[in-house]
């Protein structure tokens, strides 16, 4: 490994780049290589922003061997919009975590050595090598943290699940076999919700998913030995069970919006927005949450109304919990929904008309999440 000289700033090693390999390099692999190290690294945004614009002066060739650039603080403090400051604990930061190295003039100054002829022949500056040096590094670190997301992601979703299942049979045991006495299930049930980590904590699931899974298999074992073997009564009695139909007896414009539509799937195609809730395991809830949450996105009552009237409680809420997916969704990253209100409003209203189908855009989501 070679140590580069930087003057006055000790900086780390840095393994040198082979000039072949520099050359066919432009700025779209160094914005690539940049986009990774961001997520590899967890880098903060002020992080973000200074390396892109340190990506975007490189000139497309190598300077001395190095892919150098050159800008001064002045010049990415007029970019980016950060203090002068802040510049520098940025730059500090890239260059501990090895994104970048420097090579400083005596004076600590960034600037191009021209030839006679007006060509660039050095520079003092920074060193954007170790960003595409490290390319492969990032990738492979990107795609650990993917699949650590997407383990964590199922094991939310086995949460949900084993809850609503131990949940449902619980109420079962209560309605059918009130000889039994369910007030210690109810109080471990309580007890594992508050210790249950939400979604969007940095907590480990682990622990609550095989929590959750025990108490359902115990719950669900006692309930079905109070059967006695025979078919569940609930299944035979409770026609507006959650696995059945959220949209049963509902006020609409009939044809595709009557139809039965799965509060399973919409659950399953809604983690998001589920996780804004306390949970959800029956239509009533899912209103509940619903008229509860309408606010905290800026949608008014008069909208929630009009959704109620066209569609019913129970779809209207199911299109609310779909328009909440999509604007967590957006907050994460993408193009933001700007005013939720109108979204819903018009979401509502092409629903109403038969131009959207909650169905198809359920199955939509869920298969989004399932690639």
């Amino acid at each position: 490994m070679e140590r580069l000289n930087t003057g006055w700033r000790h900086s780390a090693p840095v393994a040198p780049i082979a000039l072949s390999e520099e050359s066919d390099t432009d700025r779209t692999d160094l914005f690539h290589a940049a986009h990774l190290a961001v997520q590899a690294l967890d880098l903060k945004p002020a992080c973000r922003y200074v390396l892109d614009q340190l990506v975007g002066c490189y000139r497309g060739e190598p300077v001395a061997g190095r892919l150098l650039v050159w800008p001064s603080n002045e010049f990415l403090e007029q970019r980016t919009g950060l203090s002068e400051r802040t510049i520098r604990y940025v730059v500090a930061a890239l260059l501990a975590a090895g994104v970048l190295s420097a090579k400083d003039s005596a004076n600590g100054k960034r600037f191009a050595i021209r030839s006679k002829q007006g060509q660039i022949v050095d520079a003092y500056g920074l060193d954007l090598s170790p960003l595409l040096a490290r390319r492969r590094e990032f990738a492979n670190k990107v795609d650990v943290l993917k699949a650590e997301r997407e383990r964590r992601r199922r094991l939310f979703d086995v949460i949900t699940i084993s809850r609503r299942a131990a949940e449902e049979a619980l109420r079962s045991m209560e309605e059918w076999f009130p000889e039994i006495d369910t007030e210690a299930h109810q109080r471990a049930i309580e007890h594992l919700r508050s210790l249950t980590p939400r979604r969007t904590s940095a907590q480990a699931p682990d622990a609550a998913a095989d929590a959750w899974r025990a108490l359902r298999s115990t719950i669900e074992s006692e309930y079905h030995a109070a059967c006695a073997g025979k078919n569940s009564r609930l299944i035979e009695n409770n026609n507006d069970s959650p696995d059945q139909s959220c949209s049963k007896g509902q006020r609409g414009n009939g044809g595709q919006n009557s139809a039965p539509l799965s509060l399973t799937d919409l659950l399953t195609a809604c983690p998001d927005a589920v996780a804004y809730t306390e949970g959800i395991a029956n239509e009533r809830e899912l209103v509940g949450a619903a008229a509860k949450l309408r606010g905290f996105v800026g949608i008014h009552e008069s909208a929630w109304d009009e959704a109620r009237e066209k569609l019913g409680p129970v779809m209207a809420a199911a299109a609310f919990m779909i328009v909440l997916q999509r604007y967590d969704r957006d907050q994460a990253g993408a193009q933001q929904i700007k005013n939720p209100g109108g979204y819903f409003r018009a979401y509502i209203r092409m629903i109403a008309e038969g131009r959207v189908d909650l169905r198809d855009e359920i199955a939509a989501m869920r298969r989004r999440r399932a690639h």
